[in-house]
């Protein structure tokens, strides 16, 4: 069953409606339609089944099951992983294995050898991309935290 990413606030709801990547991705790429199921995981280890009760113009309806703990994440090792930073573009395949093998946690850091250094400037553009690269990441592989 195909899983999505949400905040941990719209998995206590019984309800929702999910706009812009979520839609996107849900009608135009999977082409799932009303009553079709998913699961929409909130990075925790939580997850709830969710059905397609209305499909809009530029957003869907959908209604959920009460959430659970993940079975895969259950009594799953709680690795970090501690990567220098890296030059160039290195640490994007960095966090993309990491997250496909199981950490649940990322550090990156400047250490003393390393010659790349994290802007200010750049940083939170490049964490942002960090991010988004990690959650899917984990959606490919099927996890839910």
């Amino acid at each position: 069953m195909r899983r999505f990413f949400a905040s941990p606030e719209l998995l206590r709801e019984s309800s929702a409606i999910l706009t812009d990547d979520h839609f996107r991705h849900i009608s135009t790429v999977l082409r799932l339609k009303e009553g079709d199921l998913f699961i929409l995981a909130d990075g925790c280890g939580n997850e709830a089944v969710a059905t397609i009760t209305e499909l809009g113009k530029g957003s869907l309806s959908v209604t959920l099951a009460a959430p659970y703990k993940a079975a895969a994440d259950a009594g799953a090792l709680q690795i970090t992983l501690c990567q220098g930073l890296p030059k160039g573009e290195k640490m994007d395949l960095i966090l993309q294995k990491g997250a496909e093998l199981g950490a649940g946690r990322i550090i990156g850091f400047n250490a003393e050898r390393s010659v790349a250094r994290l802007d200010s400037d750049k940083a939170p553009k490049r964490i942002a991309r960090w991010e988004k690269i990690i959650v899917e990441a984990s959606r490919q592989c099927g996890r839910s935290s």
